[in-house]
Parts: C-alpha cells; structure tokens; sequence
C-alpha cells in the first residue's frame, strides 16, 4: 500500500542518516514517560540520535494495524555509542500518512492500547 510504503522509505531514509519525507505540516509527538523531545522537535532528536551514535539503525518489527491512512507499529532501533555502549529501544508508534509521513507518536512498548485507540480516534476524522 501507499502507507506501507511511505513508511519503509522513512526508515530507510532514517537508516541512511537523511531526512524522511513529511509533511509541511508533519506532527511529532512522544508520549513515552521518559519523553525524549517536545512536541514537534523529532527531527532535531533523530539528528542528535545520529551524532551520538553513528552506527544508529532501526526498523519495524511488528505491524499491529496497518490501514489506509497510516499504521500503528512496534520497532527497533539499536545503535552503539562513540564510547562503545550497545543500546537497543523499542518503541510503539502511531503514524499518520497522507502521501508521505503526516504524523509520528511515540508510545511506550507497552503502551500498545494507548496507541491503538488514538490510532482509532485519529482514524475517524
């Protein structure tokens, strides 16, 4: 599908270190309890991401909806720091897709209900 696909370039443009395709309008938003950047600021943390670990790779292991208009996902990112610290994140996310990537929230793995039910909400605008 178009969702599907806007989504596998996205990570693949996010493994290369480059910017993925979004929306001008494109919204960031990280639920998680350790909230890692402010509503709006993704692409700033994905850079920073980057200069911390240059190795850093992710992709999406688990689809739990796919749709027309986006997909709620469980992925993986692992990376190892300058230093030679391995790290690993899994995170449950909800993105939106109108031709490319419109919106990405960001869950805790666990919090797959959360994320399945805004995904629900969003879906009836």
């Amino acid at each position: 599908t178009d969702v599907w696909s806007a989504l596998t370039e996205g990570y693949a443009a996010i493994n290369r270190h480059e910017a993925p395709a979004v929306t001008p309008d494109f919204v960031s938003i990280d639920h998680r309890t350790g909230v890692a950047f402010a509503p709006g600021d993704l692409m700033p943390y994905i850079q920073a991401s980057w200069d911390v670990s240059a190795d850093l790779k992710g992709h999406i292991e688990t689809v739990h909806r796919l749709s027309k208009f986006g997909a709620v996902v469980t992925h993986a990112t692992y990376g190892s720091s300058r230093e030679g610290f391995d790290a690993e994140w899994r995170e449950t996310v909800l993105f939106l897709v109108d031709g490319v990537v419109s919106r990405c929230e960001m869950y805790e793995e666990s919090d797959l209900a959360a994320a399945l039910a805004r995904f629900e909400e969003l879906g009836q605008v």
